[in-house]
Order: structure tokens, then sequence, then C-alpha cells
């Protein structure tokens, strides 16, 4: 009669050590090898909003979303409510803020509504905007930051600038049109605009100062940096940065010469979303 073999209890534990080793070893791999794919997903899809702001830009007298053909310097050079469908509820001002310029590009078939969530939100709460619903109440619709236009949508004149100037198709590889945003208000961490050391994204898992993210260009190449301290010099219709920009504030860079320049923020990207419910992002920021 042959006698039955069985592993002994040393043996299991030994076994179920090198399991748990090798799952410990392979874990941070896979998930490394995961955030890698959703930051090229995440890349493909800032370059296709970009292409669809093209394309719009065809009809537009070369403009991109949210200002109209005509571009004036008064109050009517934004694309206004009345021209966006299902409009309500919202400053007339429509197209100085990224939700309207984003808005457009969904209504005008330019890139498909979801393109506007990142693959790395967390929040399966978070739902792209839907044509049948009211554009004033749809405010948690993207995770992508845009350039500011304007230092200010509500006196009887806005102030136009440089970042204005060069919202339209021109091709320039020194200027940045849409990049993933500031996390702010995570974990009762504020991060400042003016500040980099505090900059978190979607991709830093809440660390302070490690901002990472894609970045489109106006000729549409995409970057994926890991500091939000572009060492680029960076070109807004005729006024320039040597060196390093933060691309959040609307400060001009330390040690930059300020002779000519009007108005102060036109140095400087000044990428915001506006309208961002920290409920359901990871943070609003301005």
């Amino acid at each position: 009669m042959k006698s039955r073999h069985a592993f002994t209890l040393i043996e299991l534990l030994v076994v179920i050590s090198i399991i748990a080793l090798l799952i410990a070893i392979l874990l941070p791999a896979l998930q490394a090898a995961r955030d890698t794919a959703r930051q090229l997903q995440n890349n493909t899809q800032i370059r296709g909003i970009g292409q669809g702001f093209f394309i719009y830009s065809q009809s537009n007298n070369e403009w991109l979303p949210g200002i109209n053909q005509y571009a004036s310097e008064a109050r009517d050079a934004f694309t206004a409510q009345g021209d966006i469908d299902t409009m309500t509820n919202m400053f007339r001002l429509a197209g100085a803020y990224p939700i309207a310029r984003f808005v457009i590009g969904v209504q005008n078939d330019l890139y498909p509504a979801d393109y506007l969530i990142s693959p790395g939100e967390y929040s399966e709460a978070l739902q792209p905007w839907d044509p049948a619903s009211t554009y004033g109440q749809e405010d948690t619709v993207h995770s992508y930051a845009l350039p500011r236009l304007a230092n200010n949508f509500d006196g009887t004149r806005p102030v136009m600038t440089g970042r204005f100037f060069e919202w339209q198709a021109n091709a320039n590889p020194q200027s940045v049109m849409i990049s993933d945003r500031l996390v702010r208000n995570t974990n009762g961490f504020n991060s400042s605009p003016a500040t980099p050391e505090t900059h978190q994204s979607i991709w830093s898992a809440g660390e302070p100062g490690k901002w990472t993210g894609g970045i489109a260009y106006n000729d549409l190449h995409v970057k994926q940096v890991n500091n939000s301290v572009i060492d680029d010099n960076l070109r807004y219709s005729d006024s320039s940065t040597v060196g390093s920009d933060n691309i959040f504030s609307g400060a001009i860079p330390t040690g930059q010469d300020t002779t000519g320049l009007t108005p102060a923020g036109s140095y400087n990207t000044h990428q915001i979303v506006r309208n961002v419910s920290s409920a359901l992002l990871r943070g609003g920021e301005d």
C-alpha cells in the first residue's frame, strides 16, 4: 500500500509567502503600467480636443471656440449666451469660460463628450456633458484647463491679455492650448495657483509639489511633463517669457522684465478651470 504524501504546514506557509512576495513585487509594476496607459489615453484626448478646436476655427475666421468671428475688443468679442444652444442662467460672456468653450466643441461634434473626462478621474459619478442638459447647470463636465482670455469678465469692457490674441489657429508651438488641471482642496490641502510647491494633479496622488500632466500646444504637439513650471520660452501674442513659467498663475515669473507689458498677466499661461465641483472631482480650481 502506497503512502500518501501531503504538504507540511511549514511547506504550505513557504508557498504562501512566495506567492505574497510575488504579488507585492508585481502589483506596483502593474499599477504603473495601468497609469501609463491612462496617461497615454489622456494625452490622446487632449490632442483630439485641440484638433476639434482647430476644425471649428476654419469656419470662425481662425478663432478657436469661445471667441466670435469678429473678435472685437468689446464685450461681444466672446461667444454670447444666446449663441450656444440650451444655455441658460449663465453670464452673457459665455465664451470667456472654459466650460462654454468645451461645450461648443461637443455641440458641433468636434470630439466625443467623454473626451472631456480624463481617464485619471477617480469618480464614476462624473459624467460628460449631455446636449439635452442646461448649460448653466452642468458645471462638472470636464477635467482639463484652458488659458484665461481676459482679466475682467464683469466690467463694461474686458481687459484682453496676450492669451486672448493667441486663441486662434496660428500653430504657435510656444503657446499652451489645453492641459491637465490643477487639483485643489484634496484631503484638506489647498493648492495655490501662484505657488508651484503646492500644486497637485489627478496623477500625483495628492502629493503637494508633484503636479504631472499632459499639455497640448497651439501647434497640437502634446507633452507629458512632471512639473507645472515649464522650462520653455512661452510666447503669447507679443509677450514672451525667458526660462521657466508656472502655467497656473497669472503673475509674472520671478525676475522677468516687465517693461512695456500690459496687462501684467500677459506673460503667463494662466490655465484655469472654473465652476468645478469638489464633490465629484478632486477639488476645484479658482
